[in-house]
C-alpha cells in the first residue's frame, strides 16, 4: 500500500481540507514550509483571517460558488505569511457537499507574479522607448536640413521628410512617397541609379556620390547622396537609406572657381608674354624712329609704318597687361565717338553675316576722362552679348550721345552724381531679359549660356570698369523687342591733366639731350644696346652693363662720375631697385630711373619698387626715354614721384 501521508509530506504545492463554512480541516506540511504557521494555528481556524484585506471580498465570492457546488479553477489571492508578509497563491477547487467539505490545493506563484510584474514593467518601459524613438526618428524626418530618403532596392520609396518632398517639386513628403515612378524617376541620366546601386552592394556604403535629380518645378539639378544598405528592417526588405544633398549652388562655386583659377594662369601667362614682348618692343619702335629720322622718301615712310605697327603693338600688351591686372589704367582725355569709329571695323567682323550694324554718332560730344584700350574692351563685351540675344540675327547699333543728370534723377540711380555725361548705347533687336535675369546680370560668373560658351565675367567687367571711372551702366529691355545698354560716362573738366597723355603726335619738338654720364643695366642685350644707342645720340656718355656685378665693377671705378642710373627692375641675379640702393650708400645723391615691362603700380604691388621711385614702362619711344631722363637728371634726388605718376614722359 502506498503511504500518502509521506506523499504530502514531500509535496511541494499546499493541500488542505475545509468544510463548507470556511474553515481549516486538514492541512499539509507544506502550509507550514510556505507560510510559516504551524499546524495548530491554522486547523480550525477561517481561511479568510488569513487572506489579504484587499483579496477578502473575492474570496468569499469564490466560497459562495463553491458551496453551490461549483470548482473552483486558477483563483489567486493573498495569504498573510507568520513573519507578517503575503504569499500569492494559485487555488483549485473541488466541493464534497454530501461529505461537507472541500478538497483544496495550491501552488505559491509568488515569484511568478513578480517576474510577470517586472516583464510587463520593461515590456511598458521599451514600448515607451520604441514610441520615443519613432518620435525622435519622425523629428529628424521632418526637421533634418537634408533630405533623407528610404527605397527598397526596387525603387519603391519607403519614407521621405519635408526636405526631399520639397527638393524634388512636391508639397508634402506623403504625395512624394506616393509618385508613380518610385526613385527610378528620380535620376535625369540613364544608368545613374544601377551605378549607385553597384557600389552599394560592393561596398555596404557611398559617401559623396553626385549625380543629377529631376524635379517637377526646376530644371535638373545636383544632388550628393550619402547612404547605406541596411538589412531588412520594419519593413521586411533591404533598405536603401541615403541623405540627399541639394549641392547645385556648390558645384557653380566650384565651377567659378576653377574658371577663376584658370583666369588667373592665362592672367599669369599673358602678363609674362606681354613683358617680353614689350622688351621687343622697346627695340623695334626705337629703331624705326631713329631709321626714320636718318631716312627720306619711300624708306622713310617705312620706317614711319614700321613705328606705327609698334605702336599699335604696345596697345596690345597693354590690353594682355590689363586682363592679367598688372598694366595701368591709362584714363586720358578721351573722344567716346573716336573710339567707336576706331572699333566699328573690329565689330564688324565679329559679327555674323544675319547681324547688321549701324553706328550713329554725335562728333561734337565733349571728351571723357577714360582708358582708350577699357573703352574698345567695354564695347567689344557688350556688342558680344548683343548678338548673343539675337540666334536669328537682328540689328546692332551704337549710338553716342550727351545728357544731363539732375539731382532728381541722380538720387533714383545708385551710382550716380548730378552733372553731363557723355553716354554710349549699345542696342539689339534681340529677345530681351527676364526680370529675374535682369537682377543678376552684373554678379560676377553668372551667365544664361552653356558651360563652354561664357565665364560670365563681361557684365561684371564693363560695369566695373565704368563705376571705376565715376560713370554708371544702365539697362532698358523688353522681353521679345531688345535690349539697350547704356554708358554712362561723366564729361571731364576743361584742362584736365591728372592722367597720362595720349601717344605724342608724329611732329614734335626734338627733346633735349645733354653731356652727362649714365650707367645703362639691363640683361637683355637687345634692349640694352637700343638704350645705349639712344642716350648716345643724346649726347650722353653711357656705360652699359648686363646685370648688377659687371655694373658694381663699373661703379667701383666711376661712382663719381655717373650721374644717372638706368636699371631694369627684374634683373636676374640683383633686383634693379636693390642694387641701386647698394649705389646710394656711396652717393645718397645718386638719381636712377627704373625701367620693366610691367606697370609701376604692378611692381610697387609686389614689393620690387618704392611708390616714389622714378619709373619708365617699356616700351618706350625714343622721345619718351629722353624726356624721362632729362627729367630725372634736372629733377632733385628726393623728388621722383613724377617719374613714376607719367609712365609715358
Amino acid at each position: 500500500m502506498f503511504s500518502w501521508q509521506r506523499f504530502f509530506q514531500v509535496a511541494l504545492d499546499l493541500h488542505c481540507v475545509t468544510n463548507l463554512e470556511g474553515a481549516f480541516r486538514w492541512v499539509s506540511p507544506s502550509f507550514t514550509t510556505v507560510l510559516g504557521w504551524s499546524e495548530d494555528e491554522l486547523l480550525d481556524q477561517p481561511y479568510l483571517a488569513f487572506v489579504h484585506p484587499d483579496d477578502k471580498e473575492s474570496t468569499r465570492e469564490t466560497a459562495t460558488f463553491l458551496r453551490e457546488g461549483g470548482e473552483v479553477l486558477d483563483f489567486e489571492n493573498r495569504y498573510r505569511t507568520a513573519d507578517g508578509g503575503y504569499r500569492w497563491l494559485q487555488w483549485r477547487v473541488s466541493p464534497a457537499p454530501d461529505e461537507g467539505v472541500a478538497y483544496a490545493t495550491a501552488r505559491d506563484v509568488t515569484e511568478r507574479r513578480r517576474l510577470a510584474a517586472e516583464l510587463e514593467g520593461r515590456r511598458a518601459e521599451l514600448a515607451d522607448l520604441a514610441q520615443q524613438s519613432r518620435a525622435q526618428y519622425q523629428g529628424v524626418l521632418e526637421h533634418a536640413p537634408v533630405g533623407i530618403l528610404v527605397t527598397n532596392l526596387e525603387g519603391r520609396i519607403l519614407d521621405a521628410n519635408r526636405e526631399i518632398a520639397e527638393m524634388m517639386g512636391y508639397d508634402a513628403p506623403d504625395a512624394f512617397r506616393g509618385g508613380e515612378s518610385g526613385a527610378t524617376g528620380l535620376y535625369a541620366e540613364a544608368g545613374a541609379r544601377q551605378k549607385l546601386l553597384e557600389k552599394l552592394q560592393a561596398d555596404g556604403r557611398v559617401q559623396g556620390y553626385e549625380v543629377r535629380f529631376r524635379s517637377r518645378r526646376r530644371d535638373p539639378f545636383w544632388v550628393r547622396i550619402d547612404g547605406v544598405l541596411a538589412p531588412p528592417g520594419r519593413h521586411g526588405e533591404s533598405e536603401l537609406m541615403a541623405f540627399v544633398s541639394d549641392i547645385t549652388e556648390e558645384r557653380e562655386l566650384r565651377g567659378q572657381l576653377l574658371q577663376g583659377q584658370k583666369m588667373e594662369a592665362i592672367g599669369t601667362l599673358a602678363g609674362g608674354v606681354a613683358h617680353d614682348f614689350n622688351n621687343l618692343l622697346t627695340v623695334i619702335l626705337s629703331d624705326a624712329e631713329m631709321l626714320r629720322d636718318e631716312l627720306d622718301g619711300t624708306p622713310h615712310d617705312l620706317a614711319e609704318e614700321i613705328r606705327d605697327a609698334a605702336l599699335h603693338a604696345r596697345a596690345v600688351t597693354g590690353k594682355l597687361l590689363a586682363f592679367s591686372r598688372k598694366g595701368p589704367t591709362a584714363r586720358e582725355a578721351t573722344a567716346v565717338s573716336e573710339v567707336v569709329a576706331e572699333t566699328e571695323g573690329l565689330v564688324s567682323r565679329l559679327l555674323q553675316e544675319d547681324v547688321v550694324l549701324e553706328v550713329e554718332l554725335d562728333e561734337e560730344l565733349a571728351p571723357v576722362l577714360f582708358d582708350r584700350n577699357q573703352l574698345q574692351q567695354v564695347i567689344l563685351n557688350l556688342v558680344v552679348n548683343a548678338q548673343d540675344a539675337m540666334p536669328d540675327g537682328g540689328r546692332i547699333t551704337l549710338r553716342t550721345r550727351v545728357t544731363r543728370l539732375s539731382e532728381a534723377d541722380a538720387r533714383s540711380r545708385v551710382e550716380a552724381d548730378a552733372g553731363e555725361y557723355v553716354v554710349l548705347e549699345v542696342a539689339d533687336t534681340g529677345t530681351g531679359i527676364d526680370q529675374e535675369t535682369l537682377n543678376r546680370i552684373f554678379e560676377p560668373y553668372f551667365t544664361t549660356k552653356a558651360e563652354d560658351q561664357g565665364t560670365g565675367l563681361g557684365l561684371s567687367t564693363v560695369r566695373g570698369i565704368v563705376t571705376d571711372a565715376g560713370g554708371h551702366v544702365t539697362v532698358d529691355t523688353e522681353r521679345g523687342k531688345g535690349t539697350t545698354f547704356g554708358i554712362h560716362l561723366p564729361t571731364s573738366a576743361p584742362g584736365d591733366d591728372s592722367v597720362p597723355r595720349p601717344i605724342p603726335p608724329r611732329t614734335r619738338t626734338k627733346p633735349a639731350g645733354g653731356s652727362e654720364t649714365i650707367l645703362v643695366v639691363e640683361d637683355d642685350d637687345a634692349v640694352r644696346s637700343t638704350i645705349v644707342r639712344l642716350l648716345e645720340r643724346l649726347g650722353y656718355e653711357v656705360f652699359p652693363a648686363r646685370g648688377s656685378e659687371e655694373a658694381l665693377e663699373i661703379w667701383r671705378d666711376a661712382a663719381d662720375q655717373v650721374a644717372l642710373v638706368v636699371v631694369d627692375v627684374g634683373l636676374p641675379d640683383v633686383r634693379g631697385p636693390e642694387l641701386v640702393g647698394r649705389m646710394e650708400n656711396d652717393r645718397p645723391d645718386l638719381r636712377a630711373l627704373h625701367v620693366s615691362g610691367f606697370s609701376g603700380d604692378e611692381v610697387v604691388e609686389r614689393g620690387e619698387l618704392d611708390e616714389d621711385a622714378r619709373f619708365l614702362t617699356k616700351p618706350f619711344a625714343p622721345d619718351e626715354l629722353a624726356r624721362a631722363v632729362r627729367r630725372a637728371l634736372d629733377g632733385s634726388a628726393t623728388d621722383r614721384r613724377a617719374g613714376r605718376k607719367t609712365n609715358r614722359e
